[in-house]
């Protein structure tokens, strides 16, 4: 068995990107590293804070034409 290659931007860890990522990010919205709550896998940019700049990460990886509710 080999080592699955981790997806940039998938936060749940299922290997691809998609509407699901985005609502973990979502969930921890505004959260801090210090602060229950706090995903670390939907801090994709590693800086500490769950906003913007993530949920944009993720969702610029989705497949093209996706549309999340």
């Amino acid at each position: 068995g080999s080592t699955p290659v981790p997806v940039v931007g998938d936060v749940n860890g299922d290997g691809k990107v998609t509407c699901a990522d985005a609502a973990a990010v979502r969930s921890s919205f505004g959260k801090r590293a210090s602060q229950s709550g706090f995903n670390a896998a939907a801090d994709v940019v590693k800086d500490g804070v769950i906003n913007i700049r993530d949920l944009s990460f993720v969702t610029l990886r989705l497949p093209k034409g996706t549309k999340c509710p």
